[in-house]
């Protein structure tokens, strides 16, 4: 009996699970096999197993193949962490579809430019995490599909990123793209057999299907799904050791004036999706005793570098190359108004790259290459990235880049986080402007200027500070330049 025979029965046994057209679906049929009954997604009073898992794909893919959507078809999936988005997942890539992966709580009017963007054939939309009624999901047929081109005609997964004009596009990957990426990361992060990976940061972002979705699936490490605004105490009840997050986390944790413990098992801290500050990296050492692990990838071509030791966030880097990965450092010239300056940009080669954009093409992305947007340069070893193309502003005819301002901003004791932004016309000379994340009244403009005088040249040094709590975020931990950007002055 094959996989799909399988769907419509109620206990699988090993063949059933055996055959399928979806890699990850027959990855964890095997891990299902091996061991139904084992716990594999756990909440304060919820717990999924393995089996429960598959029965809940068999539901979804009956529902969902209901409406017969032919295999070059899309769905966008829209689930909370849990039993719902992995569920959702799998049945997708049963029926031999692509999944389109949504932001769980992107508004409907969102949603459907997405959908209408990307040519979705259906909208899969599950509102609470841990439902299993899947007559209660929202299933909805769209209009007007678009064909996606697959890499080898097998289901394949389309990641979301932002196009230079802010609308959505997709990046298509392979299951074979995404199985070496998992496969990579597991290795270069150090996961045991019997770890317990904490799920706080959403598995539809790459950061969590890589690190966290793909390897409980394929490997079958249980997933701790938090429910809410702290993670470490259900990372205490159910015994965490694994917590991939962002720096933004880490920063609000140091902010607190009485920050919780650590779970005594928790053995790995990983910090991704933004650049980590090298006082984050030291405050959190202090503080817990415990070294940050700095992660660094996109979405295009999964896993670039990692640190195994927990020290390169210490030293400003981002680790060493993840085995299997290529950098390559791509002269790259850009038109500025006093002429053409050169840059050096981090080119990725490896078996995790993405098959193309969707639904327009960019050469930046083909052949198992991309082409970051990213600076960077190997320093003994290590990846260190040096601000992104396109950041640099015109300051009285002189060329700064706003990444070597903030980092000296960030020096200051006081000073949690600083992010600097250009005021005034890109074609004209500009001003800076630093956004502070810091304790209420503890630093002023006077202290931060006499701060950047010795290590600033002074065309580098902003003309004006706003003082905030914490920095603004979008739901993917990145900074929210658009909010900065309605912050006033203090």
């Amino acid at each position: 009996m094959v996989f799909r025979e399988a769907m419509e029965t109620s206990e699988p046994t090993q063949d059933d699970l055996r055959t399928t057209s979806s890699t990850i679906l027959a990855r964890f049929g095997e891990r299902v096999a091996e061991s139904p009954d084992a716990p594999l997604l756990l909440g304060e009073g919820n717990q999924f197993t393995r089996l429960d898992l598959f029965q809940l794909t068999r539901r979804v893919a009956k529902r969902l193949g209901d409406l017969r959507l032919p295999p070059s078809t899309s769905v966008a999936l829209v689930a909370e962490n849990g039993p719902a988005f992995l569920a959702g997942l799998l049945a997708i890539q049963h029926l031999s579809l692509t999944t389109i992966l949504v932001d769980a709580g992107t508004p409907d009017e969102e949603l459907y430019r997405i959908v209408r963007k990307l040519g979705a054939g259906a909208a899969l939309k599950a509102d609470l995490r841990w439902s299993t009624e899947v007559s209660r999901w929202k299933l909805l047929p769209l209009p007007d599909p678009i064909t996606v081109p697959r890499p080898n005609g097998r289901p394949c997964v389309i990641k979301l990123t932002s196009g230079s004009s802010g609308d959505p596009r997709g990046i298509v990957v392979s299951e074979d793209a995404l199985l070496n990426d998992a496969r990579a990361l597991v290795k270069a992060m150090g996961f045991h057999q019997e770890d317990r990976l904490l799920a706080a940061i959403p598995l539809s972002h790459s950061y969590g299907l890589s690190v966290l979705a793909l390897p409980s699936l394929v490997y079958g490490f249980p997933l701790l799904i938090p429910s809410g605004w702290d993670p470490l105490t259900l990372a205490r009840n159910l015994g965490a050791s694994v917590f991939p997050t962002v720096p933004a986390y880490l920063q609000g944790l140091l902010a607190l004036s009485t920050p919780p413990p650590m779970p005594k098992g928790l053995r790995r801290v990983i910090s991704a999706g933004a650049p980590l500050p090298r006082s984050v990296a030291q405050d959190f050492l202090d503080r817990f005793g415990r070294h940050v692990h700095v992660f660094y990838g996109a979405s295009e071509c999964g896993g670039i570098s990692y640190d195994p030791i927990g020290t390169s966030g210490l030293r400003g880097t981002v680790g060493p190359l993840i085995e299997g990965v290529d950098v390559h450092f791509v002269k790259e010239g850009k038109k500025t108004p006093n002429g053409t300056s050169t840059f050096d940009m981090i080119s990725v080669t490896s078996s995790s790259v993405g098959d193309r954009y969707f639904p327009e093409e960019d050469s930046r992305l083909d052949e198992n290459r991309f082409l970051t947007s990213d600076q960077g340069s190997l320093q003994d070893g290590e990846l260190v990235l040096q601000g992104r193309a396109g950041n640099f502003v015109n300051i009285k005819g002189k060329k700064v880049l706003p990444d070597e301002v903030e980092a000296v901003l960030a020096l200051h004791p006081q000073v949690r986080e600083a992010i600097v932004v250009a005021l005034g016309s890109k074609d004209k000379s500009q001003a800076l402007r630093a956004i502070i994340a810091c304790p209420k009244n503890t630093v002023s403009y006077r202290t931060l200027i006499e701060w950047c005088r010795p290590r600033l040249c002074a065309h580098k040094i902003p003309r004006s500070f706003v003082f905030v709590d914490e920095i603004p975020r979008t739901p993917r931990g990145k900074v929210d330049r658009s909010s900065l950007a309605r912050v006033d002055p203090a």
